[in-house]
């Protein structure tokens, strides 16, 4: 590699860092804001963003409150669900979204079962994590832990049970809301599992914030 080369690759990866660093402050920056302003930029972002991709707000369930008390909802969701009963689309295909408040149900009660599609990635791909039967966890803004898939704790697999599934994606594939303290994990993060392994984000405004943040163009963005 010249030095040309070198200058060239070290330009890149510098400017990739700054672009991600960006990113991380502009998610940080949302998902701290309070009820009722969080939801309003969440729902401005996913409609206005991209020209490719809009989703707007469900109206509220009616009973929205009743479910949220049954479900034991954390504030941060609860807020949520005060506001929508998750998003539609206007334009172009659906990227993220929730449930409706009532159609949320818990990992054990899914059909068809996502502990067994877990299970089935498993057996065909095999099993990242070091304990058997156990689900590897990464920390969504560890960069460095991402790419070297570098565990931040291993879960038992019956830890998801109990956890309510926001996303369906595929079989083996969902975003779960942890509703009570267990194993490591507090009440109010998320836990996207994918590929035999899951992802934490630390609250549910940061998961949000994470997956509407795929919509804005940060090149435009000044800093």
């Amino acid at each position: 590699m010249g030095i040309g080369d070198l200058f060239g690759a070290v330009k890149l990866i510098a400017g990739t860092k700054k672009r991600l660093d960006k990113q991380k402050q502009w998610r940080k920056e949302l998902a701290a804001l309070p009820d009722g302003e969080f939801e309003e930029k969440f729902f401005h972002v996913a409609s206005e963003a991209s020209p490719y991709f809009k989703s707007v707000p469900i109206e509220p369930h009616s009973e929205w409150a009743s479910f949220a008390s049954r479900l034991r909802l954390p504030k941060q969701v609860r807020s949520y669900y005060e506001r929508c009963n998750g998003l539609k689309s206007i334009e172009g295909e659906l990227l993220f979204s929730t449930f409706g408040i009532d159609c949320l149900q818990t990992t054990a009660n899914s059909s068809p079962s996502l502990i067994a599609g877990i299970e089935s990635f498993w057996s065909e791909h095999g099993n990242d994590a070091t304990k058997e039967n156990h689900l590897g966890v990464l920390e969504s803004d560890d960069l460095a832990g991402l790419i070297t898939n570098e565990f931040s704790m291993e879960l038992p697999r019956e830890s998801l049970s109990n956890m309510l599934i926001l996303e369906r994606i595929e079989d083996d594939a969902a975003s779960l809301l942890v509703i009570e303290p267990i194993n490591g994990l507090l009440a109010g993060q998320v836990l996207r599992v994918e590929s035999g392994i899951a992802t934490r984000y630390e609250s549910f405004r940061a998961w949000c914030a994470f997956n509407v943040s795929t919509l804005v163009n940060f090149s435009e963005i000044k800093g």
